[in-house]
C-alpha cells in the first residue's frame, strides 16, 4: 500500500499479515496507536509520518498480550512526531522468536 492519509480513530492501521510493504503514509490523531500489528512475518514500513498519537507502532496484540510476538519489522525513512512512545514492543524472553527483529533506518523522533 502507498500514499495514504489516515486521521483519527482508535488505530490508524490495526492488522497483521506476512511479507507486506507500506510506504508514504501519514497517520495522525489516533487515541491508542497509529499502527497496531497483532502479528506479522515481515513488514517493511517506509516513508511514514506518524503524529499526535500515544504510540506510533505497537507490536503487541491488545487482545492477547501473551500471544505470539511479531516477527521481523523494518522501519525506514520515518518520522515520529508528538508521539510519546515511538515503538512499543514488550515480549518475555522465552516467547521471542528468532525472527523477532526490529530494524530502524533513518528514523526521526520529535
Amino acid at each position: 500500500m502507498s500514499g495514504c492519509t489516515i486521521s483519527g480513530g482508535s488505530y490508524g492501521i490495526y492488522g497483521g499479515n506476512q511479507q507486506y510493504t507500506v510506504r508514504d503514509f501519514q497517520i495522525f490523531g489516533q487515541t491508542n496507536a497509529s499502527i497496531c500489528l497483532i502479528w506479522d512475518w515481515g513488514w517493511t514500513w517506509s516513508g511514514l509520518h506518524l503524529s499526535s498519537s500515544p504510540i506510533g507502532i505497537s507490536l503487541i496484540n491488545p487482545q492477547d498480550t501473551s500471544g505470539q510476538p511479531s516477527g521481523s519489522t523494518y522501519i525506514l525513512d520515518t518520522m515520529f512526531d508528538e508521539t510519546p512512545i515511538a515503538i512499543q514492543a514488550s515480549f518475555e524472553q522465552s516467547s521471542i522468536l528468532k525472527s523477532s527483529i526490529i530494524t530502524l533506518d533513518n528514523i526521526g523522533v520529535n
